[in-house]
């Protein structure tokens, strides 16, 4: 009787181990960073008037100070000069963006590729067909670029080094300026996800739309002198990276809105339990579901097990008991990923996670019944064969 109070003993201290290293196991899996682990301020080079980003970079204004006439602008001008260095990431790498808080109104200046794609809103991959302009294959890797964006009541214009290549007639931009942050992120997003790899020259964005005329003299001098033609006392924000101080960049317009080179990525918008925007047939949304569905049996069978040591649950109530407790980790897990650079808090996530933790009670439960049913078997067996 002791021995066998002695190997429950053990059975118990070793199951709870190997619970406690799962957990670790899990939590590190689940709240570490995706992506660059590597967080990089970008790199300022004020001798070559630039600053350089790398995937895991963003320089930001927290709250930009706009002038109260300047709330709901109609009409803007949006100069750009940046080089990027790396056409090999996938997906949409934001340059700049003008964000209120609200996903369907931002302004953003999206590279993808060797194109440059300027919108409104947070359709990405077009299914909700808003309009953009956008500019395709005419960037080279390493080479300057002005970029410039008119919106105006005649429609929206863009251009590249002075010269128009898209336009699109009675639509334009719209600059979230009148909510109550406006925020100004540079090489990121957001969600600190999606790291843009190039430097900037110079950014500058004035109130009123610029003539074709005022652009091509704007690139000429840019190119002539290194800095933008148009005044600065229009300008709501401007930055020439010529000069700074302990990671902080000077605004050259009237409004004081300078900008920080970050440490690291900042999340400036929390997402919590996000439902599922991927598509199912994907490969990856296939691998990622597996992997949260086979990351979490274990849990269900080690707790199974764990609870089995110490009373004789019935089965269902065993079953209601192991997968709720999977999906309270899961739970924690996706709550604090909102807070975690590279990672999305998904219900999917916590599905895949719970259904996981309930297999894993399932294959232990079927495995008790087929392995007692198989000892009696052997018992009656062996009765049998007993003189």
């Amino acid at each position: 009787m002791r021995v066998v109070q002695q190997n429950c003993k053990w059975k118990k201290l070793v199951l709870f181990v190997i619970l406690c290293l799962l957990v670790s196991c899990l939590l590190f899996f689940g709240w570490r960073p995706r992506g660059d682990r590597v967080a990089h301020r970008p790199l300022f080079f004020p001798e070559a008037g630039s600053v350089r980003f790398l995937p895991s970079s963003m320089a930001y204004v927290d709250a930009l100070r706009i002038p109260a006439k300047y709330k709901k602008l109609q009409e803007f001008t949006l100069h750009v000069v940046f080089a990027p260095n790396d056409f090999e990431l996938k997906g949409f790498r934001p340059i700049l963006t003008i964000h209120d808080g609200q996903d369907a109104k931002q302004l953003i200046v999206w590279n993808w590729g060797r194109s440059i794609i300027v919108m409104n809103g947070d359709d990405y991959d077009g299914k909700k067909k808003w309009s953009r302009i956008v500019s395709t294959n005419q960037l080279q890797v390493g080479i300057p670029t002005l970029l410039s964006v008119v919106s105006s009541s005649r429609g929206t214009f863009l251009y590249l080094d002075g010269v128009l290549v898209s336009k699109k007639l009675r639509w334009r931009l719209s600059a979230p300026l009148d909510g109550i942050k406006s925020t100004l992120i540079m090489g990121n997003s957001m969600y600190g996800v999606h790291g843009w790899v190039g430097e900037l020259f110079a950014v500058q964005f004035l109130a009123g739309a610029s003539t074709s005329e005022r652009i091509a003299m704007n690139y000429h001098t840019w190119k002539m002198t290194g800095r933008l033609h148009d005044e600065a006392a229009k300008s709501l924000f401007y930055y020439e990276f010529f000069q700074g101080d302990d990671g902080v960049v000077c605004d050259l317009s009237p409004n004081s809105n300078d900008l920080v080179l970050s440490e690291s990525p900042l999340l400036f918008k929390h997402y919590f339990f996000q439902s599922s925007k991927q598509n199912v047939y994907s490969q990856y949304f296939r691998k990622d579901a597996l992997r949260n569905l086979l990351g979490f049996v274990p849990w269900g069978i080690v707790v199974s097990l764990w609870l089995g040591c110490f009373c004789s649950l019935r089965p269902l109530f065993r079953c209601v008991v192991v997968t709720a407790s999977g999906f309270g980790l899961s739970f924690c897990i996706e709550l604090v990923q909102a807070w975690i650079p590279g990672r999305v808090s998904s219900l999917i996530d916590l599905f895949h996670n719970t259904l996981g933790s309930f297999l894993g009670c399932l294959f232990v439960m079927v495995f008790q019944v087929f392995y007692l049913k198989y000892s009696s078997l052997k018992l009656n067996s062996l009765s049998k064969k007993r003189p």
